[in-house]
């Protein structure tokens, strides 16, 4: 009987992918695809950079020099990184406070929320800014907080001259500015209560603005004054 020749071992026939194979062809386009997506995510970076450009983490900001002068005749500059003023000492956040503004005197000035004014501030009538939740059942329950009152200067005198002929003696005045205007804050004893006592003079062209408190109110004054503005006052309109 003839002898058959039996691979013991046979042989795999391996399918080898020949040059250009579609697999091959599929990995390239997919890259290339990358490629282009990362090009577009940088050019719309690098474009938002430029029309929006935002200061480096620890880039330093450069704020101008001018100060605020605050109600206690210190001075603040500006900081942080919108360049706004440092709060005074003892000041608080009066962002949320209303806003009085008065076109014929030329003024504002913020007041607690809460508060109210209690009338129109006309010359020559002192009206309070007061606080609601403290009456005097005493007196017919008003309401007190900080005084306001518009005075005509008739002899056109100095500020100080006013204060020394119109107010009293005694107490300790210091001189302040509040936008750009020279006042006069005196400080002494209240004589019905005995509590310490302000009144601020603020020299206004024939004008003289008196804001005044008594004990802790003191402080609500102070913040008062630390908003007062003056303002552009619109022409008056020939009939």
């Amino acid at each position: 009987m003839p002898e058959t020749n039996v691979n013991q071992n046979p042989q795999v026939n391996t399918p080898i992918t020949p040059p250009g194979h579609p697999h091959k062809w599929l990995v390239g386009v997919l890259i290339a695809l990358s490629v282009v997506a990362v090009a577009i995510a940088a050019a719309y970076y690098f474009s938002d950079r430029m029309n929006n450009p935002q200061p480096y983490e620890n880039e330093a900001v450069i704020c101008t020099d001018d100060a605020k002068i605050c109600p206690d005749g210190t001075a603040v500059g500006r900081t942080g990184p919108q360049c706004e003023f440092a709060m005074c000492p003892g000041e608080v956040d009066t962002s949320n406070w209303q806003t009085y503004r008065n076109e014929e005197f030329g003024f504002e000035f913020k007041y607690p929320e809460n508060w109210a004014i209690s009338g129109e501030i006309i010359l020559d009538r002192r009206v309070v800014i007061q606080d609601p939740e403290l009456v005097l059942p005493n007196f017919g329950d008003i309401s007190i907080g900080v005084d306001f009152q518009v005075v005509d200067n008739k002899e056109s005198l100095d500020l100080s001259k006013w204060v020394v002929k119109y107010s009293r003696d005694d107490g300790q005045d210091t001189n302040r500015m509040i936008d750009g205007r020279y006042v006069i804050y005196k400080t002494f004893t209240d004589e019905i209560s005995l509590d310490p006592a302000a009144v601020a003079f603020i020299a206004d062209q024939n004008r003289i603005i008196i804001l005044a408190a008594v004990g802790d109110y003191i402080n609500e004054l102070d913040q008062i004054l630390s908003t007062f503005r003056f303002v552009d006052t619109p022409p008056h309109e020939e009939g």
